[in-house]
């Protein structure tokens, strides 16, 4: 990366060749969140010698906030959370909401319930 080459040695022939690119890349902690007490090293886990090759590293952290996540899982639900409606008032049974679900998975376009989606905002806010 440093020369911008490639070097190559096969069948008796050693040269190198022009690599001019631009490199762009991402990584996460290796502990899933951000370790403040370590290095960047540390906490992505790649070594010294290819983080030293590039010329600018950014450090993008998503602060924990369970009023901002809370917000967050709130707003993703409500993009697949449709309002109740009279047809919709039928209470489904496992046996059928099974049979439900493999239909749907080939023909249909299930809606999240009110349960399920504070289910999903709770459990997105207890992981964080």
């Amino acid at each position: 990366m440093e020369q911008q080459t490639l070097s190559i040695a096969k069948a008796g022939i050693i040269c190198q060749l022009n690599a001019r690119t631009s490199i762009l890349a991402a990584a996460n902690p290796s502990e899933s969140q951000w370790n403040k007490n370590k290095t960047i090293i540390e906490n992505v886990q790649l070594p010294h010698t290819l983080l030293s090759r590039f010329d600018l590293i950014f450090l993008l952290l998503d602060p924990q906030n369970e009023v901002f996540d809370r917000r967050l899982a709130n707003h993703l639900v409500s993009l697949y959370y449709k309002t109740r409606t009279e047809e919709d008032d039928e209470v489904l049974n496992m046996s059928i909401l099974r049979d439900y679900i493999s239909y749907a998975k080939e023909h249909v376009h299930p809606k999240l319930g009110e349960e399920a989606s504070q289910r999903l905002i709770q459990a997105y806010v207890d992981m964080r």
